[in-house]
């Protein structure tokens, strides 16, 4: 009997995978220094995920049964380009947490909403220095219409307002988190990433927001517990994911580029202070 882990992939992953690494490889590619100088068409962007059979919209429709298929799938998104992936990140994140934690009737709003052509989502999840969901310092209390948030969030895809949010934060020691629709009051970009030059990638906008009287109601609030830690950490794993991406086209490049260069008679691949970083990598 074999007892432990099985973390190869499926016949079905790697046929997926191979169809993705072209897709990335190829059309991604050719289309980034578009994204990255006239910003990525949302439109694009949800067609790529229908192209992969991840649509967000499906994935709540159908749930969300293995998580490491659309892990998989957004390492070889970002393996094509990190921005073009960045702006699909936010609403393949709400799919996963929304499924899990979602009523139907809250899985059936974000699947309608994401299905339109173009929407943008937006996910207020992370905080400075890398904190931890149990370490965040935004602020849930109940209010008399439901609600009020308080706290600050970075690294948030469309800032200023998306088609649809979800905000994750602290209701006393529990985690607790929100899922809306529509620009709503109580939420202000603080800076734009884009013009601020503190990202790099420009596909799609990104800021830090400062969230001060933010109100929602208990028909936007998700069901916490240990499912709500569980959907988080898988909705942080994409991110990580598509760095892994980025990281293998980088490693692909500059070793392809170490063994083409030529300095002093003999490739860049040669030289010890060449070589031995790529092998550490």
């Amino acid at each position: 009997m074999t007892v432990g882990f099985n973390l190869g992939l499926s016949p079905t992953q790697v046929t997926m995978q191979d169809r993705l690494h072209a897709l990335a490889a190829g059309t991604l590619r050719a289309q980034a220094a578009d994204a990255a100088d006239y910003g990525v068409d949302a439109a694009v962007v949800s067609g790529y995920l229908a192209e992969a059979g991840i649509s967000p919209s499906s994935l709540l429709s159908d749930g969300l049964d293995d998580p490491h298929t659309l892990i998989v799938a957004v390492e070889e998104l970002a393996y094509g380009d990190p921005g073009i992936t960045w702006a699909a990140v936010p609403s393949l994140q709400i799919a996963t947490v929304v499924s899990r934690c979602g009523t139907d009737f809250q899985r059936g709003t974000a699947r309608d909403v994401l299905a339109a052509p173009g929407a943008t989502a937006s996910v207020l999840l992370y905080e400075d220095f890398g904190r931890q969901p149990s370490e965040f310092e935004t602020q849930m209390s109940m209010a008399d219409a439901g609600w009020t948030l308080r706290g600050h969030k970075s690294s948030v895809a469309h800032p200023g307002g998306a088609d649809l949010s979800l905000i994750v934060g602290r209701e006393n020691d529990e985690l607790a988190a929100f899922c809306f629709t529509g620009t709503r009051s109580g939420l202000r970009c603080d800076r734009d990433d884009r013009e601020a030059g503190k990202l790099a990638l420009t596909a799609a906008p990104s800021g830090s927001v400062s969230i001060d009287g933010l109100t929602l109601g208990a028909d936007e609030r998700l069901a916490g517990g240990i499912g709500l830690h569980r959907a988080v950490g898988q909705a942080r794993l994409l991110l990580a994911a598509a760095l892994l991406g980025v990281a293998r086209a980088s490693l692909e490049f500059c070793s392809g580029y170490a063994l083409q260069r030529s300095t002093w008679g003999a490739p860049l691949a040669q030289h010890q202070g060449v070589s031995f970083p790529l092998i550490e990598q």
